[in-house]
């Protein structure tokens, strides 16, 4: 008042139920990312050593390592952080052996 403005409205949103499930989705949709890795492989329809199936274990472990900055757990942390290592390893290997051996 007195300021010259007119204020016609304020809205607050509370965004905590917004993002209450996120960590869930973020983490659910991890875990399916690693499950459809782990099921290409088993079903002959991913190598386990291309990218693909590399980068969906990547992905997938690091969305669940997202999710667990939420809800810390050391056991997943541990063994997603692992996961992450070594989808990467295997990138790098895979890298490695494409440019040592162009086609």
């Amino acid at each position: 008042m007195g300021d010259g403005r007119l204020t016609i409205a304020r809205v607050y949103i509370d965004i905590d139920p917004l993002i209450a499930g996120a960590d869930e989705v973020v983490g659910l949709l991890g875990a399916a990312l690693i499950l459809l890795a782990y099921a290409g492989v088993q079903l002959k329809k991913l190598d386990p050593h291309k990218p693909k199936a590399l980068l969906l274990n990547l992905t997938g472990a690091a969305l669940v390592l997202v999710s667990l900055y939420f809800e810390f757990n050391l056991a997943a942390a541990l063994l997603e952080g692992a996961w992450v290592l070594i989808a990467l390893w295997g990138l790098f290997d895979w890298w490695r052996g494409k440019a040592r051996h162009p086609q």
